[in-house]
């Protein structure tokens, strides 16, 4: 009995504000049970409820405890129950329900869980808080969410200001065995760290300028090449503005009525204000970084949901005017080393946000009409000149691209950013005084020792483009521009995944099609949490497009099939999207009937082409069980997504190199599916996915550089003494299901036509264009 009369004396304090029970709503139940079981612990009497004590004393106490937190409708339908547990019980069912309601609420919650994403304007506590608070009503039903996966869904979910900080998380933190508490408090650091980064840092020391401009403070009312900003809204004052500023894109503050009248003004100190658009010290929302890189063009990626914002204009290759304002607040160059040569010495900083050199001649690519400036952590600003690709060339003669590098005059440092080059698929990774740096597939770039005075910084050689018309008659650049530019590592290993491709061995290099026709940012994962195990067990679909041009046949979109097993793919064009359904309805027939397997699963997004009634229906008759992304994650069908970009980069490339007219890229998409189905892929090992599909070794003794000039003899009774014996034809490719080629008449551009193999077609690789 003396453990039943110990809780006695705070239960005679029920109105006390430390013991105040909870009152149970609709919905919060978990909450509410959370706090009943720490209350009725304090009291020493949980184990009433669990495990279960026949204590009468205990008993009353708990059923008191329960009728002061729950409402009256509650108490008259569990008022009559005899014992506190029997209460205790009726009330965690009413609220979690049977098996079946509580199926349903882990499914709602599952879907919230999955579709969440922090606001811009929100800040880690209240995002933490909603991620902990599903996670524990998840427990509550009976799923409990791995730490790991509450980790991975707040890093992947976070605002773009905090992609260099997830960046560098992932790379030296093993996420699988860190808590989510852990990472959480690690990005609160950052994050409070953040705040104050408009804050000016006094210089220090020598900078690596050659000539430092005024900053923001100092700045003169001069133009620049880019439109000025026109700016509307209203202050916190309550007042209305309105301008139009040409110093690019930092406006000075509004004019108060003294300065209107001609009396000086007193600077205000900014350090405490707070901007409710970025959440960041030092400034109104009127000059928010922010808000200014949304009206003009700015330096940040697309997103990846926007995919088709490039795929619209991918054969426009003439670039246009672009304005940019970098704000690199967290980067200060570093000092000058004396007696030290800094010419092709590049710092590797993971401060800078972008890559960025002074030196003209490093750039094997230069887009000179994007133009803007770039604030530093030391306050100064200077100009922006333009925007491009740098080639390295290793000790071993390998050529690595160095993209969307900005060319500063006034910088007399070259900048690696560590950051970025994570964007783009390297592995980074700082152990004992060395940083190593890895490509996409594991192998090392760079490693670079600390310096003295803690920077990493590495000499590197400037490499050159090849030129593909002067190389096309070495065996290893015609196969490379046969098989469609793809990488000489993928070339290396044709001969033995091919029919009548001989073994090259070459270091990989780039001409200059691969310079203009590649990306290489790797928007989306290349894990896959599902493999089929046969063909045609699950087809993957999407649409890229429109194109501008449309085809010859006015087509304008490019209808994407992927099957998973083996990775072989087919591409269909189409006039209009509507179009896929019907093609998906002949592309099953045929394929079924050749393979002899039904399509089991069809994995697509949700647009409206693959969500139509007509396409649903036809799926269900036919017994086909469909896959759909969730809205706006294209990485959740990345494999057809990867695809897609492959598919269109090659496709430049053929263009590119051959000058083949834009409106004949339906051509060239057809030529490269037919190439990527026969050369090496990630996913397979061994082996291509034409072998993976039909069994057996593709055969390329016939394959011809894309765009090449054909001559083909002319037969015809009709032939004068002095008329021509052959007609000039470009090679368009192999002709499916045929032995034939795909040749175009230079003379007539609506002429396109097929012609058999034959002694009398004579084949000029090395010839261009007219």
């Amino acid at each position: 009995m003396s453990g039943g009369a110990a809780p006695q004396p705070p239960v005679k304090e029920p109105t006390s504000l430390t013991f105040q029970f909870p009152i149970l709503t609709s919905t919060n139940y978990t909450i509410w049970r959370m706090r009943m079981e720490v209350l009725l612990g304090i009291h020493g009497v949980w184990d009433v409820i669990d495990p279960g004590s026949d204590d009468a004393k205990k008993n009353n106490i708990v059923k008191g405890f329960l009728f002061q937190s729950i409402p009256e409708d509650v108490i008259l339908q569990i008022g009559n129950l005899k014992t506190a547990k029997e209460m205790w019980d009726a009330i965690k069912t009413r609220n979690l329900g049977a098996d079946r309601v509580k199926e349903a609420r882990l499914q709602t919650l599952t879907a919230e869980f999955e579709s969440m994403k922090m606001a811009e304007n929100g800040t880690l506590d209240e995002y933490a808080a909603k991620i902990s608070g599903i996670a524990s009503k998840s427990a509550t039903l009976g799923e409990v969410m791995a730490e790991e996966k509450l980790v991975k869904k707040f890093l992947t979910s976070l605002p773009r200001r905090f992609v260099h900080i997830v960046a560098a998380l992932e790379q030296v933190l093993d996420l699988k065995t860190i808590g989510f508490e852990d990472v959480v408090g690690r990005l609160k650091t950052y994050e409070e760290r953040i705040r104050g980064e408009d804050k000016v840092i006094e210089t220090q020391g020598n900078l690596l300028y050659s000539k430092t401009e005024p900053s923001n403070r100092n700045r003169d009312s001069s133009r620049g090449r880019g439109r000025g900003l026109n700016i509307r809204g209203r202050g916190r004052g309550g007042g209305r503005g309105r301008g139009n500023t040409q110093n690019h894109g930092y406006p000075e503050p509004p004019k108060n009525r003294e300065d209107q009248k001609g009396k000086p003004r007193e600077q205000r100190d900014l350090s405490n204000i707070r901007c409710y658009r970025c959440d960041k010290y030092g400034h109104f929302v009127s000059r928010c970084p922010d808000r200014i890189k949304n009206h003009e063009a700015n330096l940040n990626e697309t997103q990846e949901g926007d995919i088709n914002q490039e795929e619209e204009t991918f054969f426009m290759m003439n670039a246009v005017e672009e304005t940019v304002f970098l704000n690199e607040a967290k980067y200060i160059p570093p000092t000058v080393e004396p007696n030290t040569d800094e010419d092709g010495v590049w710092y590797l900083d993971n401060g800078a946000s972008n890559h960025m050199t002074g030196n003209y001649s490093y750039f094997s690519e230069l887009n000179e009409r994007i133009t803007g400036r770039v604030r530093f952590g030391d306050g100064s600003c200077v100009a922006i000149k333009g925007k491009g690709s740098i080639l390295f060339e290793g000790k071993n003669g390998e050529q690595k691209l160095l993209k969307d590098v900005y060319y500063i005059p006034s910088l007399r440092s070259n900048v690696i950013s560590l950051g970025q080059t994570t964007i783009f698929g390297c592995d980074i990774r700082m152990r004992g005084d060395f940083l190593t740096m890895r490509d996409g597939d594991g192998r090392l770039l760079m490693k670079v020792p600390r310096s003295e005075n803690r920077l990493y910084k590495i000499q590197l050689k400037i490499g050159k483009p090849h030129c593909l018309q002067v190389k096309i008659n070495e065996a290893a650049w015609l196969w490379h521009a046969r098989l469609g530019h793809i990488n000489f590592g993928a070339i290396n290993l044709m001969h033995k995944l091919a029919k009548g491709v001989p073994a090259i061995q070459h270091q990989d290099q780039l001409c200059e099609s691969c310079m203009v026709g590649k990306q290489t940012k790797q928007s989306f994962s290349k894990r896959a949490e599902y493999r089929a195990t046969n063909i045609l067990e699950m087809v993957h679909g999407d649409i890229c497009g429109p194109v501008d041009p449309p085809t010859q046949a006015g087509n304008s979109y490019i209808l994407v099939l992927i099957d998973d097993y083996s990775r072989y793919m087919w591409s269909f064009l189409l006039k209009h999207k509507s179009d896929a359904s019907g093609v998906i309805k002949r592309f099953k027939r045929v394929i079924e009937k050749r393979t002899g397997k039904e399509i089991k699963t069809f994995h697509t997004d949700r647009g409206g082409e693959f969500t139509s009634h007509e396409l649903n229906r036809f799926c269900d008759e036919e017994g086909i069980s469909r896959m759909l992304t969730a809205p706006y994650a294209p990485q959740q069908n990345g494999i057809v997504e990867r695809r897609n970009r492959t598919l269109l980069e090659m496709t430049r490339c053929l263009m590119k190199a051959k000058g083949v007219p834009n409106y004949l890229w339906g051509e060239a998409v057809r030529h490269a599916t037919f190439i990527i189905n026969r050369t090496p892929t990630r996913a397979l090992v061994g082996v291509t996915p034409y072998e993976k599909f039909y069994g057996e070794k593709p055969n390329l003794e016939d394959l011809k550089v894309f765009g090449c000039i054909a001559y083909d003899r002319v037969v015809s009774k009709h032939l004068k003494k002095l008329d021509d014996r052959s007609k000039p034809l470009v090679y368009l490719g192999k002709e499916p299901n045929s032995g034939g080629f795909r040749l175009y008449l230079k003379k007539n551009e609506e002429n396109l036509k097929n012609s058999i193999f034959g002694a009398n077609l004579k084949i000029f690789e090395d010839i261009l264009l007219d």
